[in-house]
């Protein structure tokens, strides 16, 4: 009888596991709707943990919870003190064991309500000029009630937006502390949460987080806008004349361009590359596609050490992080670069002395201002074409 109870406990545990819910995706990045809310794209599956677990918001007794991804949609009737589990499985049938969990009284993992952008307009688009500055791109905008428009950095390697400039507690107040993790260290930083206001050009965006961090004086501009707040949207960068589209809609004509499938990590947007020392085979990476970066080519330390043939050294520099931490770098001649289907000549790569898990490789803007762009953060594709820029060796 004992052997009989024992067998019959085990098919009980199978049948409830089986019941779990499971959502299929063809990406690593899911929407939720909690609630009211809608989280577009922010949640990033890990197939590698034990369990992932979500926290909500914690704003009613009773409401549902809708997980989406490209292709599959479940949903829960939840309650307070309540825990519910699924099953999130890829395309490579790796699965990624969640948890919803209502019973802990944890910080939600979204802890701000989700960015609302709003357009001036009936017709979801919007055209912003910017200015290119040593490799950098420059926008024009304005934060809550302050009338004097602020020149800010846009940077696909942010999630967040920053302002470097004391403002009257009148326009921001910045009442909590954050960490930030940039590419040389973390720093304690203050917080301004969730309760303003950008405005640019015809865009008005709501429900703003800003932290503040004071950058070197020397740098000219007031702050730094994270793309995180466009990611539910098209965006169109034209080097060639100076301006970004932000739209709801994929431009009709993409003649003559490459395209390539992106890896989000930890909200930051990998690029497959190829690079190659005159050497018989090339060298597969991924890097962190950053405009917020005036240099070329960042190339871990890692990746560098499975080069045979001696680079070329040009001259060493050092980098200031965000956390304000020196690192110091040696840069190299690369004889070829391949993004896509496009080859680039003898352009310079850095090597840092430092390893870190966002920027292990990264793109900066002395490279991507080579090409015209359209990124499509919820497809995770990004389509590029060279233009006038294609053969600039200076900033």
């Amino acid at each position: 009888m004992k052997k009989l109870s024992l067998i019959i406990i085990i098919l009980c545990s199978h049948h409830i596991y089986s019941q779990e819910k499971t959502l299929h995706t063809k990406t690593n990045v899911i929407s939720i709707q909690d609630g009211k809310y809608l989280y577009k794209n922010k949640w990033i599956i890990n197939p590698n943990l034990k369990l992932d677990i979500y926290y909500p918001l914690l704003d009613t007794n009773k409401k549902n919870i809708i997980f989406m991804s490209d292709i599959d949609t479940i949903s829960f009737n939840v309650k307070k003190n309540k825990t519910y589990y699924f099953n999130i499985v890829d395309s490579n049938g790796k699965v990624a064991k969640t948890q919803l969990n209502l019973s802990e009284k944890r910080k939600p993992t979204f802890n701000s309500l989700p960015i609302q952008l709003k357009f001036n307009n009936n017709q979801k688009t919007d055209t912003i000029k910017f200015k290119l500055v040593n490799n950098a791109i420059f926008l024009k905008l304005k934060i809550n009630n302050y009338d004097k428009e602020l020149t800010f950095l846009f940077d696909t390697g942010a999630n967040g937006n920053v302002l470097s400039i004391p403002l009257d507690k009148k326009i921001i107040q910045f009442t909590d502390t954050t960490t930030n993790e940039g590419a040389t260290g973390k720093h304690q930083v203050l917080l301004s949460d969730n309760d303003n206001t950008i405005t640019l050009n015809n865009i008005l965006i709501k429900n703003v987080d800003f932290i503040k961090n004071d950058y070197d004086k020397q740098e000219d501009f007031d702050g730094i806008l994270g793309y995180h707040n466009f990611q539910n949207y098209i965006i169109q960068i034209d080097f060639d004349k100076k301006q970004m589209i932000i739209s709801d809609k994929m431009p009709k004509n993409l003649k003559g361009y490459d395209k390539s499938k992106i890896d989000i990590v930890e909200e930051m947007n990998f690029i497959p590359l190829k690079i190659n020392f005159n050497e018989d085979n090339d060298i597969e990476i991924k890097a962190n596609f950053d405009t917020g970066s005036d240099s070329y080519l960042f190339v871990d330390k890692k990746v560098f050490s499975k080069i045979k043939t001696k680079p070329q050294k040009i001259g060493t520099a050092e980098i200031t992080g965000s956390s304000g931490v020196v690192s110091y770098l040696t840069s190299y001649l690369l004889p070829t670069l391949k993004v896509g289907k496009f080859e680039l000549y003898n352009t310079d790569i850095d090597v840092p002395n430092y390893y870190n898990k966002y920027n292990e490789n990264n793109l900066g803007c002395g490279i991507i201002k080579r090409f015209n762009w359209v990124l499509d953060f919820q497809k995770t594709v990004f389509y590029y074409i060279p233009n006038s820029h294609i053969y600039d060796c200076k900033k």
